[in-house]
Order: structure tokens, then C-alpha cells, then sequence
């Protein structure tokens, strides 16, 4: 029997069950949210759409795309983005979308719009 490597889907299914922070697809400089997949404080028990969106995201990657998980306060977030190196493109794209932070992966921080 041969042993195969983890998908990357269920690499990234994996970081959310045990609610890591990642971002995947990501290739520019700042990461906007653009939509809310699921908010809960337990997404291994509660997140019921994690493996239709997970496999839905990896089908139709596009270029810019980006898929994210993060904890705050309790919680913890899934979002689909997109990523950008332009910060004032950013930031309006982020104020659209009703964001109150946008994340700079050459710094390593979170920006407040």
C-alpha cells in the first residue's frame, strides 16, 4: 500500500476543525475580506457547509483569490478575500465590503481601515 499526501483542501479543512490561523491562495501584499462563510466558536461541530465550500473554493480558484480562517475573541472566522498590492485600493475595496481591518502579509499585521 502507498502512502499519498494530504490534499491541500484537507490540509485547509483541517486548519478550520482545529481553528487555526491561515490564509491560502494568497499572492499579493494585502488580504481583503470580501465575503463571510462562517462565524461560530466551534466550526468543527457547527460549520456545516465547511467541505461544499473548502472544495468549492479550490475548483474555481481564481487568481487574486484568497481563503482565510482566524480567531478573535472567542470566535472564529472564515472569510473568502482577495489579495491586492495597492494599500489605498485595499482599503477602499475593504470599506465596500463593510471590513474593519485588512491584513498586510509583508508586515505580518492587521490594518485598521
Amino acid at each position: 500500500m502507498q502512502t499519498k499526501g494530504i490534499t491541500r483542501e484537507q490540509q485547509t479543512v483541517n486548519r478550520i476543525n482545529s481553528k487555526q490561523d491561515f490564509t491560502v491562495g494568497a499572492k499579493n501584499r494585502y488580504i481583503v475580506g470580501i465575503k463571510s462563510l462562517h462565524t461560530s466558536d466551534n466550526p468543527s461541530q457547527k460549520y456545516k457547509d465547511l467541505y461544499t465550500d473548502v472544495h468549492a473554493f479550490f475548483k474555481v480558484e481564481k487568481e487574486n483569490s484568497t481563503l482565510g480562517g482566524w480567531n478573535d475573541s472567542g470566535l472564529y472566522y472564515v472569510d473568502l478575500g482577495t489579495s491586492l498590492n495597492d494599500l489605498d485600493a485595499s482599503l477602499a475595496l475593504a470599506k465596500e465590503h463593510k471590513q474593519i481591518a485588512i491584513y498586510d502579509t509583508l508586515t505580518d499585521t492587521t490594518i485598521t481601515v
